[in-house]
Parts: C-alpha cells; sequence; structure tokens
C-alpha cells in the first residue's frame, strides 16, 4: 500500500488517489498502532506540498515519525545485543547496530531514504516537471532539514513553472520556517543566494547578472533566466548522440 501510494503521489501525481491511499494507510497505523515512520513521513510530505495541512501539523507528523524511528532504532539494537550474548542468528536484526558509538547514533529519515532517492528525486531528474520537484524540495526540507538542498530544488521547481501558487507559498514557508517571517530579509537571504550563484559574464553571453533590489518573486524570476541561459549554453555544448530529448531548455 505504501508504494502504491508513493507510486500515485510521485509517479503519476494523482493527488485524488493518493490522498485516499494515504488516508487509508493512516487509518489502518492509528488503528493497529504503534505509528509508522514511513507512513508520517510520506503524509507529512503529501499534506504539505497539498495544501492538505499546515505546515504545523506536518512537523508534528515528522516529529512523530522520528520518534517512531528512534523506538525502532533501540528495538533493534537491544535485539542485535541480545543475539550476541546468547549467541544464535537472528535475520531479522542482522543489520541491527551493535555496541559501536557510531552505529548506535539513530540516523533520522534513514527509514526514508529509499524513498527519497527512489521515488522523488529520480523522478524530479527524470520527468522535468514542477511538481516532481515541488516533491522533493519538500521532502529534503520535511524529512532531512536540508535547507540548500530544498532551496535549490524550489528553485528548479518555479523554472518549469514560475505561476504556481501553492509551489511560491511552500517556498515562502521553507524560508520562513528558517529565517522567520520577515519578508524583506528573506528577500535579501535570497537575493544574496543568487548574487553567490551568479555566473561568470563570458559563460553565460549575458552583458550583465547584477541583480537589483526587488521582492522575492522577482528575485526568483532572476535565478529562472540564469539557470535557462545555463541549461542552453550546456546543450550547446554537448554531443548531439548524447542530448535528453530535444536538448532544449524549458519555456
Amino acid at each position: 500500500m505504501l508504494n502504491y501510494a508513493l507510486y500515485t503521489h510521485i509517479v503519476l501525481r494523482d493527488y485524488m488517489k493518493a490522498r485516499l491511499v494515504y488516508g487509508e494507510a493512516m487509518r489502518r497505523m492509528v488503528h493497529r498502532g504503534p505509528d509508522v515512520a514511513f507512513i508520517l513521513y510520506a503524509y507529512a510530505v503529501f499534506a504539505f506540498v497539498s495544501h492538505d495541512q499546515d505546515l504545523i501539523d506536518c512537523k508534528i507528523m515528522i516529529e512523530r515519525a522520528q520518534i517512531a524511528e528512534q523506538v525502532r532504532f533501540e528495538a533493534l539494537r537491544v535485539k542485535r545485543v541480545k543475539r550476541d550474548a546468547y549467541g544464535y542468528r537472528d535475520l531479522s536484526a542482522e543489520h541491527a547496530p551493535g555496541d559501536d558509538p557510531e552505529a548506535s547514533k539513530c540516523r533520522l529519515g534513514k527509514a526514508f531514504e529509499l524513498a527519497d532517492i527512489g521515488f522523488y528525486k529520480h523522478t524530479a531528474l527524470v520527468s522535468h516537471d514542477h511538481e516532481a520537484w515541488h516533491n522533493y524540495a519538500a521532502c529534503r526540507f520535511l524529512v532531512y532539514d536540508d535547507y540548500l538542498g530544498s532551496f535549490d530544488a524550489f528553485l528548479t521547481a518555479f523554472r518549469y513553472n514560475p505561476s504556481d501558487k501553492r509551489l511560491l507559498a511552500n517556498f515562502f514557508s521553507m524560508m520562513s520556517h528558517y529565517h522567520g517571517p520577515d519578508e524583506e530579509k528573506i528577500n535579501e537571504i535570497v537575493k544574496e543566494r543568487l548574487r553567490g550563484s551568479a555566473p561568470p559574464r563570458r559563460a553565460y553571453r549575458t552583458d550583465s547578472y547584477e541583480i537589483p533590489d526587488m521582492d522575492m518573486g522577482k528575485a526568483v524570476s532572476v535565478v529562472l533566466r540564469i539557470q535557462v541561459r545555463k541549461f542552453a549554453l550546456f546543450t550547446e555544448q554537448v554531443p548531439p548522440q548524447f542530448k535528453y530529448g530535444s536538448g532544449q531548455a524549458p519555456q
């Protein structure tokens, strides 16, 4: 059920069907107990992207998922210690951490790594679609607390559809989470980030890449134009047999 929920959400991007599958998975988890980290992580990302839940509700689900992941990690660690003490082999605990101090630390989000790479990241890379990058940005933000990864994924999503209101609202929510709700401060941070990634003039064949004072929406549009120029230059330099699709920059 969980793989099908991710398939309808990430690959098909059929949000109506995904909402039903996620809802059934959450219902069964609550009925049977205990919390399952994978379900909570996946539904939190979906609810954030689709605006089914506010950011604070999604963060609460992420906290529940992290607690569930830590509880399972500790249970596997204890199981491994008992296995070693009694000298029998339990395949279910074969990959659980032992007494190694580094291995005894729970790495939050590890339970969701296959979904992150196999669904979110892979789909974003191959689909060239703003929704796929939106989902990947939300995953990096919520599950892994990866500010830079989320920021770059959001900007890539804007390149494909800069007018998506949900995308812009979630981008502002992400920025507000890390930097506070001061819009002027967020504008400055975005512009500084863009200045830091500004390319040499000759590489992009432009007379100027200076970013003037502007609001966040206009600042985002600037980086989209920069990225399109970069993509166009890249496709000019790549031999035809190695190009993907038409080799044209997205409009």
